[in-house]
């Protein structure tokens, strides 16, 4: 297929031709002419859009420059930039800098890309994702959109119930580490990219190098460490092992034969076939079967297989078989055991019927401990009230995060204790702060100023640091609050590249995807970008204005009437705030042409209330700054 023969003149095109790229990879097309699409104006639009978000974005890769750096600049000579440097692709090398490891005195290597490759490996990821999602295991959960964790977990559980009880526990020694780049590409161009100055481009990515000290070091195996890419190159990495073990039994060789997946698979037990199940998240793996000699068989062939099908090791010590009716597995941090159901009031119990049971790792969950704790203890040491309510909501912050990872699993008993060690660790902090009026600073969580959503509704007491000057009560807050999020089996039609798996996905989260950029054409914006009025009419005041026409539903701000069918202006509210904040989302408006013109920049008065009290606000900021 010819990709270069797509138009996309809006976002809604860009959807389109997504769509259309996952449907023809999931029936085996192959794709050449992606470079026009990577190249596209608005592919570069919505990579500048996602990265702009994360707050890596304001970190300085070898280029000197942050995102910012690029929506400040004209419109044209951003797309323009982006467009050479793709066709001319020279990558910098990944600054490499160590940061703390969590809960240990070692130190963590950390890649930083310059802003400009991870503006270019996004126009990528953004074409290739669909491609390649059409081709993925549907039971691989890392890096892929829609999925998380918890769905991983759920296939766990939902597997066990089917008696697979010896599981082969994966691990690769050093996966990212030690991707064979020449096996990458040729996975790729099976998986579909056939366009050769894509693949020569993604080689130049991963051959960029790493500088460390001033010094370059060339990288010859591996994926570019802090990319936006890698983890997508990364699952096409493993694309074969998944559906090796995927064709053994969930989707094997015989199925055309029968009219159902059961039939297939029953009959393959009656020829000898055993049960194999793989559930993977990154570099994770396990495999399910309900034969021990089964498992040991397949692991030992699951060596020779890495070894010399990808040029990987599995770990000697990590990898190991386990029987989870006697002994716990461990997956993503969690211990899962194949125990007895709970009996249940009206039925039958039965002890032979087992279930998974999902925990957290005890020895994760005391690190976690031991870091909260000693968070706290810095606490006396912070000096100002104020700092010290900014350590606080740090804190809570951690603690929110961690129970919600652990929150996919059998959790209350876990939360308890750690809200235990917390309460007494905060009672000798507050000692130590407050002496002997130290216990007047342990009040009803409902009484916090801060998270009053989280806290509204509860009577447990915890520790909090109270403010006369402003009546300011923030406190440490509790586990016990979040609530159990038990995982959930994935469902495969929940795909981004569908109008079903979109609406399905919009509906389990309870919340309407986000609308797609409008084409909004007219001399509004073409004629202030070619004078470039104080360069305040830059690439980010284009991108912007289109997500505030979406907030605004179309409509004009002081009139309320549809814009579609007027002439409109899209106005800065506070057009003297500096060039970093002036194009942001919430200081764009959207007014038809007489409302703007008349209303906010003449001298004309509404009659109506409503829309007088409209114009007051907006000439109030006006009048505000410029005075």
């Amino acid at each position: 297929m010819r990709a270069d023969t797509l138009s996309i003149q809006c976002e809604s095109d860009l959807r389109n031709t997504l769509d259309l790229l996952y449907q023809s990879s999931s029936i085996n097309k192959s794709f050449t002419g992606l470079l026009e699409l990577i190249t596209n104006r608005e592919v570069i639009v919505s990579a500048i859009h996602n990265i702009k978000s994360n707050k890596g974005s304001k970190t300085l890769g070898l280029d000197n420059k942050t995102i910012n750096d690029f929506l400040l600049m004209d419109y044209d000579e951003t797309i323009s930039l982006i467009q050479q440097n793709i066709l001319n692709y020279n990558p910098f090398p990944v600054r490499r800098v160590y940061i703390p490891k969590s809960n240990s005195d070692k130190m963590r290597p950390l890649g930083i890309p310059a802003m400009i490759d991870r503006i270019i490996q996004e126009c990528f990821r953004i074409i290739l994702e669909p491609i390649l999602e059409a081709k993925f295991f549907k039971h691989s959960y890392a890096f892929r959109p829609y999925r998380e964790t918890g769905h991983a977990l759920g296939r766990l559980q939902h597997l066990i119930k089917s008696k697979v009880f010896h599981v082969i526990e994966g691990d690769i020694k050093g996966y990212f580490d030690n991707i064979n780049h020449r096996l990458l590409l040729k996975k790729l161009w099976e998986m579909g990219v056939t366009d050769k100055r894509v693949i020569s481009i993604i080689k130049a990515m991963l051959k960029a190098g790493i500088m460390e000290n001033s010094i370059i070091t060339d990288s010859n195996l591996g994926t570019p460490q802090g990319g936006i890419l890698s983890p997508l190159l990364a699952n096409a990495y493993l694309h074969s092992f998944d559906k090796t073990l995927e064709s053994s039994y969930e989707n094997p060789y015989n199925l055309k034969q029968f009219t159902k997946k059961f039939n297939a698979m029953r009959n393959l037990r009656q020829i000898g076939f055993r049960p194999m199940y793989l559930v993977r998240y990154a570099d994770d793996w396990v495999v399910l079967t309900d034969s021990e000699q089964l498992a040991h068989r397949k692991l030992r062939w699951l060596r020779k297989y890495f070894k010399h099908k990808l040029c990987l090791e599995l770990s000697e010590e990590k990898t190991v078989i386990t029987d989870i009716r006697k002994k716990s597995m461990k997956f993503l941090g969690f211990c899962i055991k194949a125990e007895p159901a709970l009996p249940i009031k009206g039925k039958v119990y039965d002890p032979n019927h087992l279930v998974a049971k999902i925990f957290p790792n005890p020895e994760k969950v005391k690190n976690q401990t031991h870091a909260l704790c000693k968070e706290i203890r810095e606490i006396p040491e912070i000096k100002g009230i104020d700092f010290k309510m900014a350590h606080i909501e740090k804190i809570n912050a951690k603690i929110i995060g961690i129970a919600e990872y652990w929150s996919k699993g059998l959790c209350k008993q876990t939360f308890g204790r750690i809200d235990n060690v917390l309460h007494q660790r905060c009672y000798f902090t507050w000692k130590r702060m407050f002496k002997k009026s130290f216990r007047s600073f342990l009040i009803p969580v409902k009484e916090f100023t801060n998270r009053p959503n989280r806290h509204s509704n509860y009577l447990m007491e915890s520790w909090a640091i109270i403010s006369s000057r402003n009546s300011m009560k923030i406190g440490i807050t509790k586990m016990k609050i979040t609530p159990s999020n038990w995982c959930r089996p994935f469902d495969p039609e929940m795909i981004p590249y569908t109008d079903k798996g979109r609406t399905l996905y919009a509906s389990k989260r309870g919340k309407n995807n986000p609308l797609i950029r409008p084409p909004l054409y007219g001399t509004d914006l073409t004629d202030r970008i070619k004078f470039n009025e104080g360069r305040k009419y830059n690439f980010e005041y284009y991108m912007n204005r289109e997500y505030s026409f979406n907030r605004d539903k179309g409509c004009c701000r002081i009139c309320g009437d549809s814009l579609w069918y007027k002439t409109s202006n899209c106005h800065h509210i506070n057009p003297h705030l500096d060039f970093v904040e002036v194009n942001k989302v919430n200081n764009l408006a959207w007014m038809c042409e007489d409302c703007h013109i008349n209303y906010i920049h003449g001298k004309e008065i509404p009659e109506e209330s409503k829309i007088k009290k409209k114009v007051t606000y907006f000439r109030k900021h006006l009048v505000k700054e410029s005075k």
